[in-house]
Parts: structure tokens; sequence; C-alpha cells
């Protein structure tokens, strides 16, 4: 119905409902996702949580190890004004394969994983980029896990490995 029909608030359901979820955050939200493209109104959402306190922190592909560069184009727009309202914005090496401990980690390394972790309690894991192309017109779904023990881990290791895994983006005047 995406395809035939309007847009509109009906076919956007589970991003509808994943964005009260990230805005009813009181500490924390990283979001992982491949393609990152927030738009104007995910903008304001993160300027919302960074205002109010939250930790926010976006790890996604930099051009290096993204599979699409219309989208590392489209994020570009994003990235500076993401960066500078207090976001901890982090772009995966595209040779981040040789920093882990698997023996057949694959020389290239391209992010397609699609996570969003709130407050170390809930998970998040679905089909759904971070991007206008999953929210209007693909037909996505995900998971939400109520697990404070499994989230908290994952933030951790995400905490841990982000530095030799991915750049941390720095804006300097």
């Amino acid at each position: 119905e995406k395809l035939v029909n309007a847009i509109g608030p009906e076919h956007k359901k589970l991003a509808g409902e994943l964005r009260d979820l990230v805005t009813s955050a009181t500490e924390e939200v990283i979001i992982i996702s491949p393609y990152y493209v927030p738009g104007k109104n995910g903008v304001e959402v993160t300027r919302d949580l960074v205002d109010s306190g939250v930790r926010v922190v976006v790890i996604t592909n930099s051009l290096a190890s993204n599979n699409h560069v219309p989208v590392h184009s489209a994020y570009g727009r994003y990235r500076k004004d993401i960066a500078k309202m207090g976001v901890e914005l982090f772009e995966t090496r595209a040779d981040a394969g040789r920093f882990t401990q698997e023996a057949d980690a694959p020389d290239q390394f391209t992010l397609h994983t699609k996570l969003i972790l709130i407050d170390r309690r809930y998970l998040f894991v679905g089909s759904l980029n971070m991007d206008p192309r999953s929210i209007d017109i693909n037909a996505e779904m995900g998971l939400l896990i109520d697990s404070p023990e499994m989230t908290g881990e994952l933030a951790d290791r995400l905490d841990q490995r982000l530095p030799i895994m991915a750049y941390k983006l720095v804006v300097t005047n």
C-alpha cells in the first residue's frame, strides 16, 4: 500500500512507535544504522534529546565502508549539525574486520546492523534504517526487547570497541 497510496501515519506505524519510545529516553540512546539520514524531524528529535541531557550516540558507515554512496551523501548534509549539537557520532572503519577476534572476518567491512538501545533497557532490532526510504517507502519490521541485562551488556561492549572499530567525528570551529 505504501507504493500505491499517499503516505500517511498509518503507513509509518513502526517508525512512529519507535520515535515515541526513543523520545521517552531519560539517559541514553544509541542508534546503529548503516544508512543514517535523519531528515528535519530526526534532527529535531535528536536536538530535543540532547537538550534534555540524554546521551545520544549514532553509529553509521563511513564513506569508505558504505556500499551506497548517494545515501552517504544525503547523510553528509546532516553530519556536522548532528555532531555540533552534542551527538557522539561514529563512522565505521572499512578495515574494522581486522580488529575483530574472528579468524574469518572480512577484510572490507560494511555496517549493516540496525539497532537502537534505549536507556540500557530496551533493544530494538529490525530492518528499519534511519532514513526516509525505510520510513516512507519500505515495509519494515522489528523486535523490541525489554532486557536491561542484555541491552546493558551490549552497550558496554559498544563503548569498549567503538574506538577501534569506528572513527569518532569531532567538529572544530
